[in-house]
């Protein structure tokens, strides 16, 4: 290539190459499309299509590109249409359910829906302290279910004490409540 390199070109030679040292299947283009996803999202989203396109059945590469985008295009229809096609291909992956348990919640407001994908999640990850915490958020903010929250946070906490977010998101929950126990736990976290 002769002249000045077109935008993040040298920046996505480098990203593929280094992935592709450590990942198989698709997964370099997941590496590469994540480095590039917040500085130049147009060549985040072309590699994620071309990786989907070159690897239609890589689970990780179809969630990370519906998150992609519902965060980074607002294209709510075609991530929805993406965090389910994640779900047909594995059904028995946490992360799925919780993710799309996330968008329905935030972006959808579907509450009951949001609340059964939450709950398949910790099916299959029981003792995953993010999906702990993303139910309790759940419970906290849409359900105003405080006692049920606050179960969950300390379910994350009792399994994973040093956990930096869900220890902050119980700390606000507590300060909310206007509990000053919540401070000791920011400062765990500061």
């Amino acid at each position: 290539m002769e002249g000045k390199p077109e935008k993040g070109t040298i920046g996505l030679t480098e990203a593929l190459k280094k992935a592709s040292e450590r990942s198989t299947q698709g997964m370099s283009f997941l590496f590469a499309a994540n480095n590039f996803k917040d500085t130049d999202p147009e060549v985040a989203e072309s590699l994620y299509k071309e990786g989907i396109e070159k690897f239609p059945k890589n689970v990780s590469l179809i969630a990370n590109y519906a998150i992609f985008l519902a965060d980074f295009r607002k294209d709510y229809d075609k991530a929805e249409e993406y965090f389910k096609k994640a779900l047909e291909i594995e059904s028995i992956n946490g992360n799925n359910f919780d993710n799309y348990a996330n968008f329905l919640a935030y972006v959808r407001k579907d509450y009951d829906k949001a609340e059964e994908y939450y709950k398949k999640a910790l099916e299959i990850g029981q003792e995953n302290v993010r999906y702990l915490d993303n139910y309790a958020n759940f419970l906290f903010h849409f359900r105003k279910d405080y006692d049920k929250a606050e179960e969950y946070y300390k379910k994350g906490l009792d399994i994973e004490p040093e956990h930096l977010i869900n220890t902050g998101n119980y700390a606000g929950f507590l300060l909310a409540k206007g509990d000053e126990k919540g401070f000791d736990l920011l400062w765990k976290v500061i």
